[in-house]
């Protein structure tokens, strides 16, 4: 008896196997912006300093199972809450999320030109539902950019500053320091501030010596305090 038992256990797993289907569990693919929509992201042609153009990243986010190969997805410029001329902002011609990834970037292109010294302009980027991918989270659906080439005085450009490094401030004085210094302003130390405003010096001088010196808007000769 035991022996008829024994032999019934071992071979029921084999029946099994033939007979019946594991289901397999699909799950829905979602994508989504990583930055909020309330989120407005501002953009500064002139803290990049000075580019005629900018390639800004966007990171989307994917939710779901890992693709194995690349799954095509789709954004659009949303024309009605966008002030950017058509020709100053482009996207890519295809998109895809590439492979076991759960985050992706791609870039949108942005041309810088001369209204925007003196006024700012909006893009408007949704996603797309498609065959490959439903929309996330409502609130990620959408990123809104605000792109401007204004200059204005900032505030670590205080009276310590004006006495010992760079001088009195002007619009102008601070364009042409980013377009010669190329100043990391993520870092505003005094040290590098004075780093800043000792090759500026050394710049001034040259265009002096070589009779094509630099001026403010008021035809004074631009200069900066600092020591060397």
């Amino acid at each position: 008896m035991k022996r008829y038992l024994v032999i019934f256990l071992l071979t029921l797993p084999f029946t099994g196997c033939e007979t019946e289907e594991v289901p397999l569990y699909n799950s829905p693919d979602y994508i989504s912006f990583a930055i909020r929509q309330q989120d407005t992201v501002v953009l500064s042609f002139f803290l990049l300093g000075n580019l005629s153009e900018y390639d800004y990243p966007v990171v989307v986010r994917y939710t779901g199972v890992p693709v194995v190969e690349p799954r095509p997805f789709a954004v659009s410029v949303v024309n009605e809450s966008t002030t950017m001329p058509g020709d100053k902002v482009s996207l890519p011609p295809a998109l895809a999320f590439q492979p076991m990834q759960m985050l992706d970037t791609f870039y949108v292109k942005l041309v810088n030109f001369a209204e925007l010294q003196t006024t700012s302009k909006m893009v408007t980027i949704a996603l797309q539902e498609n065959s490959h991918f439903f929309l996330g989270d409502k609130n990620y659906r959408v990123l809104h950019l605000v792109v401007n080439d204004n200059v204005a005085k900032p505030d670590w450009w205080n009276a310590r500053v004006e006495n010992y490094f760079l001088g009195a401030y002007s619009d102008k004085k601070f364009r042409k320091l980013m377009e010669i210094v190329h100043p990391d302003l993520s870092n505003t130390s005094e040290s590098w501030i004075r780093a800043w405003a000792l090759e500026f010096k050394i710049y001034l001088a040259q265009m002096a010596e070589a009779d094509t010196p630099v001026t403010e808007d008021d035809g004074s000769l631009m200069s900066v305090t600092v020591r060397m």
